[in-house]
């Protein structure tokens, strides 16, 4: 016979004496992570896993709680984990696409509205097709446009000194109307006068409600100085955006060309380092060229393999680029054969840098 509730079982063939096992772990009340279950009370009061006869087996009933919480934390690391990178990834990709939206903002910012375009987003994205100085330089020499604002900063000069010309005459103006007013408290019947005090009044206002419109056009001329003003900071700040994604793409090509270079000059084993071995030469006046009477022809891919290390472990520029030179002279006498594949891929890295 078997009763059976929520949180308990009661199987009189559980045990080999009669006893009871409750369904509902220790743990399970408190975390919500199954511990302490189909653990066997019997009849003395002894704790058993499973169908055992004997005393309380504390060491099993521990090592199972422990084992089933391990188990159960450890999934909800792993869960954890794989949500935290799958934020990181989507923020990452966020952060990239507003970076490609901001460099290709910027990069229309800086191009002229007519005429001959200064840069284009490919131009700084394909860094290493291109001279990075001679894109930086390019860069360094858009000029924003400066027309509007020049007139709107004359257009303000010639407001502010409009608008002291008009204070001046309602000084000069209210200086009349004071001294008709003067004259009229003298002689109140007089009509000339009385026309005199009133003609005053009204140069004063026709001289405030100018001046008014004076200061006006003044403060919207000043705003647009301001509106310009904050285009040419913005077109500053946007050449500085591509100077940085130029560069940027020039470390990241850089390090690919590393790469490239390191497994392009092979090993020991099937390049041409010994001297003696070499079939080039480096002069200080010619920079390098063959030796022995050798053809360019004569080269081998460990000799190429050789040059290409000389490359990547000579640290003089000058010499660097009298290899490049070497390279980019001769690159239709190499045999096509050595122009392709990771060879042929660092070859090219070399004839492109000069």
């Amino acid at each position: 016979m078997c009763i059976t509730s929520n949180y308990l079982n009661m199987n009189s063939m559980g045990n080999c004496f009669g006893g009871y096992q409750y369904g509902m772990g220790i743990a399970d009340l408190f975390t919500g992570v199954p511990g302490l279950n189909t653990v066997w009370i019997n009849n003395d009061g002894n704790f058993n896993k499973g169908c055992s006869c004997g005393g309380p087996n504390w060491g099993v009933v521990a090592g199972f709680t422990a084992a089933n919480m391990l188990s159960m934390i450890g999934m909800s690391w792993i869960i954890s984990d794989k949500t935290k990178k799958a934020q990181k990834q989507a923020e990452e990709k966020a952060a990239a696409k507003q970076y490609n939206k901001d460099l290709n903002n910027a990069v229309t910012m800086i191009n002229p509205t007519d005429g001959q375009t200064v840069i284009t987003i490919d131009d700084v994205k394909n860094v290493r097709s291109y001279n990075k100085n001679e894109l930086l330089n390019k860069v360094t020499s858009a000029r924003y446009d400066d027309a509007k604002l020049n007139e709107a900063t004359q257009k303000v000069t010639d407001l502010e000194g409009e608008k002291t010309a008009h204070k001046n005459s309602l000084d000069a103006a209210k200086t009349t109307l004071e001294n008709a007013r003067n004259a009229m408290a003298l002689d109140a019947t007089n009509t000339e006068k009385q026309t005199a005090y009133k003609n005053a009044q009204k140069a004063v206002a026709a001289i405030e409600e100018a001046l008014k419109t004076k200061k006006a056009e003044l403060e919207a001329a000043q705003k647009e100085v301001k509106k310009y003003e904050e285009e040419q900071k913005a077109f500053d700040t946007a050449k500085q955006t591509v100077r940085e994604a130029i560069n940027n793409y020039a470390d990241i090509n850089d390090a690919k060309d590393a790469e490239t270079l390191d497994d392009a000059d092979g090993n020991r084993l099937n390049r041409t380092e010994r001297e003696s071995n070499k079939k080039y030469q480096y002069d200080e006046s010619d920079g390098i060229t063959l030796k022995n009477e050798s053809n360019i022809e004569d080269m081998t891919a460990s000799d190429w393999r050789g040059l290409i290390n000389d490359y990547r472990t000579i640290s003089d520029p000058t010499t660097k680029q009298a290899i490049a030179k070497f390279v980019k002279d001769n690159w239709g006498k190499i045999a096509k054969e050595y122009t392709k594949g990771d060879l042929g891929q660092g070859l090219s890295i070399i004839k492109n840098n000069v």
